[in-house]
């Protein structure tokens, strides 16, 4: 028995000095591709290493901040912070969240800060978080119709720490020799921000107005159209690691009145118009860790619901990060004869009586860490049933932000 003992004592030391050494390695091999920022290098041997101390955390963690992959720096930086919560990697956890744009998340960690520690950072908690300029033209490929302008005004307030109040102004002007159009749309949005999800309401307002332009010499019936069109929707987000979940439904309402004016002898016939629907939607998001962060694909699905009938939509999308400042966002929509609102570019209001194919594609640019550019260019194709006309719009928008 007594042998027995000196035997397992002897296995447990020889195991206890094995361990004792394999973190030595681990340490020194780790300590070295930090200190030489061979990041690639400390990546590659982190992967294969199954240890948990804080030192190795933070190193690992590094090695993948350093080379843009976000969503693997922060697994790292959390684990390290459970083993030694001091500011050094709070803060690389503040950037971390910072990059990902999870500004809700960043501004926890900020708030668990030294104050030396924030003036360093240099981030401030504004009323207003930033003022966006957007302005454009929409060019179609048919010379019987003129070329739109676009402007769009957006400004995103805070109300305390987890309300934040989203507004924008739009407009949308097209001039002609014989008809004239006008657009103005005000778009507000509520939202309250958890831990790893947020809540949000929102609505949008529409005129437009359209209006044919007598000629002194011809003299034909004159169209006027004029619509008001709102959209309320509740809005529910959330992230899990690497997916990001989202669902909405949204209630589109459409009224107006078109009229037909003669002019020999003068005469109007007015026909209302009041159509709406109600469209649930789930979307989902993904960034692959295989793609080193550098890409994330996702989807919307929308049930457009009506008194008559009930259709499916699906919207995919794909985010291309290629530098650290720069990234390219891309989606595409198609919808077929009925009331529908899409958010993407411009806010677009779809008809009962137009099919529309939607290509999107946005450029954006960080200039400083205050001043952001979007250059976005838009592909449609316009099909109106009961006219039996089709033609294409390309436009081009470019934006400024400016943080505050």
């Amino acid at each position: 028995m007594q042998r027995i003992i000196i035997f397992m004592l002897l296995i447990s030391s020889m195991t206890i000095f094995s361990q004792e050494k394999s973190m030595k390695e681990v340490d020194a091999t780790t300590l070295n591709y930090y200190n030489n920022q061979q990041w690639e290098e400390l990546i590659s041997y982190g992967e294969n290493i199954e240890v948990d101390y804080y030192y190795f955390n933070v190193r690992v963690g590094m090695a993948y901040f350093n080379t843009r992959q976000y969503y693997s720096a922060e697994k790292y930086f959390k684990k390290a912070i459970t083993k030694n919560d001091g500011d050094f990697i709070k803060e690389y956890l503040f950037w971390t969240y910072f990059n990902l744009g999870e500004n809700s998340l960043a501004e926890k960690v900020y708030d668990e800060l030294s104050e030396s520690t924030q003036k360093n950072i240099d981030y401030k908690k504004t009323a207003v978080e930033f003022l966006y300029v957007e302005g454009g033209v929409k060019i179609p490929n048919v010379t019987n119709i003129e070329n739109t302008f676009y402007g769009n005004v957006m400004i995103k307030h805070r109300l305390g720490d987890n309300i934040r109040v989203l507004h924008s102004i739009n407009s949308l002007s097209q001039n002609q020799s014989f008809q004239y159009y006008n657009s103005f749309q005000y778009h507000i949005f509520v939202s309250y921000y958890f831990k790893t999800s947020a809540i949000g309401v929102g609505g949008i307002f529409s005129k437009s107005d359209f209006n044919q332009v007598s000629s002194e010499e011809i003299n034909p019936p004159r169209e006027s159209i004029s619509l008001n069109t709102s959209s309320f929707y509740a809005f529910y987000s959330k992230r899990i690691n690497r997916l990001k979940l989202n669902a909405s439904v949204n209630y589109v309402s459409e009224n107006g009145t078109s009229k037909i004016i003669n002019t020999n002898p003068r005469t109007t016939e007015s026909t209302n118009i009041s159509e709406s629907v109600v469209i649930p939607s789930i979307g989902l998001n993904f960034t692959p860790s295989f793609l080193r962060d550098r890409v994330s694909l996702g989807a919307e699905v929308f049930i457009p619901i009506t008194d008559i009938e009930t259709y499916v939509i699906v919207k995919p999308y794909l985010n291309l990060f290629i530098l650290d400042p720069f990234w390219i966002n891309i989606s595409y929509l198609q919808v077929q004869d009925h009331l529908f609102v899409d958010y993407s570019s411009e806010i677009l209001f779809n008809t009962p009586d137009l099919s529309v194919n939607r290509f999107v594609a946005t450029a954006n640019y960080a200039i400083t860490k205050k001043i952001g550019a979007k250059l976005t260019y838009t592909n449609e194709n316009y099909d109106y049933e009961s006219l039996d006309f089709n033609y294409n719009i390309n436009s081009l928008f470019l934006g400024i932000q400016f943080k505050f």
